[in-house]
């Protein structure tokens, strides 16, 4: 975490949750966030703070059937910057995720197979260097919201058991 002594953070955020159908779940979920230094820094004021994305959205689409739940999920966030003068730009990322959940109920394990980041996106085209846009563009590591390299594919596995309404 930085501190920057003065910051002004505005935003809006909305959400929505549905079942359309018996058997199909829907959540949706957006922000708008419009963060500004205010510190008397000329290389700092008015500049966007860093790792704080303008518009981040998500989605859960689950379909549900006895026992059994399967569904996808996906995320998306715009660009942030990693500094706090704003040269260095992260690229935009969207992520797609998909689960399968069985539950048999009280006298059997859960299991939930998920699969998170099914496309294996790591990169983005974006400039070699922000202040010399004439250097051209090259593949650049996604990250998330702390700056660490967004990981690839990864598959999960957990399984729980929940014997008369406790966790075990």
């Amino acid at each position: 975490p930085l501190n920057f002594g003065r910051t002004r953070v505005q935003g809006l955020e909305i959400a929505a949750h549905g079942r359309p159908m018996d058997w199909l779940d829907i959540q949706l979920s957006g922000s708008w966030t419009h963060s500004e230094n205010l510190s008397e820094r000329s290389a700092l004021q008015g500049k966007q703070l860093p790792n704080v994305p303008v518009w981040t959205a998500h989605s859960t689409e689950t379909i549900l059937v006895e026992g059994i739940q399967a569904g996808h999920s996906w995320f998306f966030a715009d660009g942030q910057y990693w500094d706090a003068t704003n040269w260095y730009r992260a690229a935009p990322r969207s992520v797609h995720s998909a689960f399968l959940r069985f539950m048999p109920g009280s006298r059997w394990p859960s299991a939930e197979l998920e699969v998170r980041n099914i496309a294996d996106k790591i990169s983005e085209t974006g400039p070699i260097d922000p202040l010399q846009p004439g250097l051209g563009d090259a593949e650049r590591p996604l990250s998330d919201f702390s700056g660490h390299p967004l990981a690839g594919r990864c598959i999960l596995l957990s399984i729980g058991w929940n014997k008369g309404g406790e966790a075990q």
